[in-house]
């Protein structure tokens, strides 16, 4: 069975993708933990041995960048 997706929710999950792939290293490791995972962000730090705070930093900074780069 062949699902229909429209052409521009495609372009923005590629876009979204290609987001993500050109990251920075931290990003892209915070992405991965919490959304690729599923991770609580204090989940997260403890497998880190960092801050909750720490962690809530890199997502805030995540966030913005993916804001910034899809508009």
């Amino acid at each position: 069975m062949e699902i229909l997706v429209p052409a521009d929710i495609k372009r923005f999950v590629e876009n979204y993708f290609r987001a993500i792939e050109s990251a920075s290293k931290p990003l892209r490791r915070v992405y991965r933990g919490l959304y690729e995972s599923g991770l609580t962000q204090k989940a997260l730090a403890a497998e880190w041995g960092v801050t909750e705070k720490y962690v809530q930093i890199f997502n805030k900074r995540l966030l913005l960048y993916l804001q910034n780069f899809l508009l």
